[in-house]
C-alpha cells in the first residue's frame, strides 16, 4: 500500500463505516442524566423566577405607563386636530413642500408612515389569525 492512502491516514474507510453504530444505539441517553437534569432544573426554578420578577418588575411597570399613555384611541375631541392635520399633509404633497422639510423631519414622518404601515399590518395579520398568505 503506498503512502497517503485512508488507512495510512487513519480516517475510515468505506467498510469502516459500514460498521458504525446504529443511529438508536448512538442517540441513547442515560437516564439517570436526565432524571438528574430535571431534578437540577426543578431545583432552581424558585430561585430563577425570582430573579426574573426582579429583573421584570420595574420595566414592565415603565412599559405599562407608556402602553396606557400610547395605546389609547383617540378622544372625540382629538379627532378634528387629527383630521386637520391630514389635510396639511394632502395639501402639502399636492404643492410639494414636503421638499422645504429638514432632513430630520422628513426621517420623523417617515418614522411615523413605517409604524403606522407596521401596525396595520399587525392587525390584518391578527383579523387573518396567521401570517399565511402575506408575502412576507
Amino acid at each position: 500500500m503506498r503512502a497517503g492512502s485512508l488507512r495510512d491516514t487513519g480516517l475510515p474507510g468505506p467498510r469502516q463505516q459500514a460498521e458504525a453504530p446504529a443511529r438508536s444505539e448512538r442517540c441513547s441517553e442515560d437516564p439517570r442524566t436526565t432524571a438528574q437534569f430535571v431534578h437540577n432544573l426543578a431545583e432552581k426554578a424558585p430561585a430563577l423566577v425570582d430573579t426574573a420578577m426582579t429583573y421584570l418588575k420595574p420595566r414592565l411597570a415603565i412599559l405599562w405607563h407608556y402602553a396606557k399613555v400610547e395605546l389609547v384611541p383617540p378622544t372625540p375631541a382629538e379627532i378634528p386636530t387629527a383630521i386637520q392635520s391630514l389635510k396639511k399633509i394632502v395639501s402639502g404633497a399636492q404643492t410639494s413642500s414636503f421638499k422645504q422639510l429638514t432632513v430630520k423631519e422628513a426621517l420623523l414622518n417617515g418614522l411615523v408612515a413605517t409604524e403606522v404601515w407596521t401596525w396595520f399590518h399587525a392587525g390584518e395579520i391578527t383579523g387573518k389569525h396567521g401570517i399565511i398568505g402575506y408575502d412576507v
